[in-house]
């Protein structure tokens, strides 16, 4: 299809931050965005977009572009495929050079349209059949559920009543829809000989939207006086709808989420009609108890601190429910790009709409929310018996399974503490050695899918662009740095690891402009330029045309001692964070004690904050000098 200049460039006037959301989680960083990039596996967000220019860009892999081309990569389409469904998504409208395409266009655009026209209709439908008396007994049920007047207009909920051709004779006899588009909006299905039935029969029906609020299906809930299965029947999808990629009342709940900054998935339909009733207008369902990567982030785009509270059954489906849930939105929480608490319900509750019935308060439960890791460790712990060393050797295999899939610095250190303390919870004066083993268990998840495609070799100048000096390699710190880069180079399995910790870690691991220099061009190479350790100097040097001023052959010894970590580097390479993180804390300490001297001793506050700080620090210092 040619499409017109016109539609193209209203398409690149989209938003790319609303259709970037829909694929990963963005994070607000100055200006710009940043995500874990989609084009290829990673752990630690390297994509950055920026809003005001509509183009991103990954410094993991080197994707980049605009809205269109976003979404023309993510979804392996062409470039005209990808402005015509922008296009539509957008309400944008669709103009092509050649007449005779813009005839077939229409036409596809009509079948949309009654689809959406018929299902609109349905709703009208099965509404109108609830306050009929064929449909008194049902609205009577919802009553006795709890629901109130409003809740069921609102909800738009509905009546399909019993018998096998209602709505196919309405539909087709009196409002002459065919069969055929029936078939398609998912109404009624045909008959092994001739004729059609109705899919929906004795049910309560609560209509489903998108997030644009037109109905794009059902939902059908068998009434109690009837044996039918299955208990939830959802329409197949079609069209214009796919169960996987909706989230019920998400149409309703976004303007909710965005003031209330967090969302709440509850289990069913019934628990969000209950909570939207009770004041709790941002909740929301899965079409099933399972929720995907793709929903959460349709979901966590509304709400700034990403924050979405899970609240599922409090039975033994419930919590397997919830389990699965946390390892799907696993990436997003371990990356620390999610904020998923656990919402705990009494032991003698069912569910959210039973809670809500007997009265309780449904804000109790929000704010003794347990964050999704907490829960997982706390299960494991409560499932094992430290006490005895077979079951402490699981525990210890499981915990260490957790602490090795979280990416995030902040969140690593902050569990491998808890941790920690947990084994050590009889003897506090241990904690200091769990932590130093937890950490040297720590391994980098291995990457896997696309290759990162590296920067681009920059081109060779005549003259020197830096010149190096090594005269005077004196201080510790200095050799600690060049010592992390030296396992860096050769020992490929720390890579991710040290990458990390220098890149994302909670204190800065190199500060020496040599370390640093050095660390620069590490990243600015393709990673087959390391395995050769014993030509890399040379590479460096002809490529970059740098100068080596004074000490050239400690230089040397960074890429050329290959064999010197061999039997020890997970001690080595944890001995030398571990002091530089100590020195980290020991400057800061002077820095601390220096500021006091120049505070009023009236400014109790200033006193107290900075006294609360040497504190924290001194103990931290403890617990570093004791691994």
């Amino acid at each position: 299809m040619q499409i017109s200049d016109e539609t193209i460039q209203a398409v690149k006037q989209i938003d790319i931050l609303e259709v970037a959301s829909k694929y990963t989680v963005l994070k607000k960083s100055g200006k710009s965005y940043l995500a874990l990039c989609p084009f290829h596996d990673e752990k630690t967000p390297s994509l950055s977009i920026s809003q005001e220019k509509g183009l991103y860009h990954c410094f993991g892999c080197g994707a980049s572009g605009d809205v269109i081309k976003f979404y023309q990569e993510i979804n392996n389409k062409t470039f005209s495929e990808s402005i015509v469904e922008l296009a539509e998504e957008y309400n944008i409208e669709i103009k092509t050079i050649n007449s005779s395409e813009q005839i077939a266009y229409k036409q596809s655009q009509t079948e949309k349209e009654r689809l959406y026209e018929v299902l609109d209709l349905a709703k009208h439908y099965f509404s109108y059949i609830l306050y009929r008396p064929v449909g008194k007994k049902a609205l009577e049920y919802l009553s006795e559920r709890g629901l109130h007047g409003t809740t069921i207009k609102t909800f738009n909920i509905g009546y399909a009543p019993e018998g096998w051709e209602h709505l196919y004779r309405y539909f087709s006899e009196v409002k002459r829809y065919s069969p055929d588009l029936l078939v398609k909006a998912g109404l009624i299905k045909p008959r092994q000989g001739d004729g059609f039935y109705d899919i929906f029969r004795n049910r309560i029906i609560i209509p489903l939207h998108d997030k644009q609020g037109r109905v794009i299906g059902f939902n059908g809930r068998i009434v109690p006086w009837t044996e039918d299965k299955p208990k939830y029947l959802h329409s197949a999808d079609s069209l214009i709808f796919k169960k996987s990629d909706e989230l019920f009342n998400l149409h309703r709940a976004k303007d909710s989420i965005r003031t209330k900054d967090a969302a709440i998935l509850v289990e069913g339909v019934f628990d969000v009609m209950s909570l939207h009733q009770a004041g709790y207008s941002n909740a929301i369902a899965a079409l099933g108890t399972h929720c995907t990567d793709t929903q959460a982030k349709m979901v966590l785009k509304y709400c700034e601190s990403k924050t979405m509270y899970l609240n599922f059954d409090a039975d033994v489906a419930g919590e397997k429910a919830t389990e699965k849930v946390g390892e799907t939105l696993d990436s997003l929480v371990n990356s620390g790009l999610m904020n998923l608490k656990i919402v705990n319900l009494p032991s003698q509750i069912k569910d959210v709409d039973e809670y809500l019935r007997v009265g309780q308060q449904y804000k109790d439960l929000l704010n003794s929310a347990t964050p999704f890791l907490d829960w997982r460790i706390s299960r494991i712990f409560a499932d094992g018996d430290i006490a005895d060393a077979f079951s402490k050797k699981k525990v210890w295999e499981q915990a260490v399974t957790i602490l090795n899939h979280i990416y995030d610095e902040i969140l690593y250190d902050h569990y491998t503490k808890k941790i920690a303390e947990l084994f050590a919870a009889d003897n506090p004066s241990l904690i200091g050695k769990y932590i130093n083993q937890l950490n040297r268990t720590r391994r980098p998840v291995k990457r896997e899918g696309v290759k990162p495609v590296m920067a681009s070799p920059q081109p060779t100048p005549a003259e020197p662009l830096y010149i190096l000096e090594f005269e005077s390699i004196t201080t510790g710190r200095v050799i600690l740095e060049l010592d992390i880069l030296n396992i860096y180079l050769n020992h490929p399995d720390q890579r991710e690891y040290i990458f990390n910790s220098i890149e994302f870690g909670s204190t800065p691991l190199l500060s020496d402009k040599r370390s640093c220099w050095l660390w620069s061009q590490i990243k600015n190479h393709q990673p087959e330029d390391w395995i050769l350790c014993d030509h890399l100097n040379t590479k460096i040097l002809n490529n970059l045309k740098v100068e080596i001023k004074g000490n050239r052959e400690y230089f040397d010894n960074i890429f050329l001692s290959m064999g010197k970590w061999q039997d020890d580097v997970d001690i080595a390479l944890n001995h030398r964070i571990n002091q530089i993180t100590k020195k980290n804390l020991e400057d800061e300490l002077i820095r601390l004690i220096a500021l006091l001297k120049h505070i009023d001793n009236t400014k109790l506050d200033e006193l107290t904050d900075i006294y609360r700080q040497i504190t924290e620090i001194s103990e931290k210092i403890k617990v570093n000098t004791k691994a």
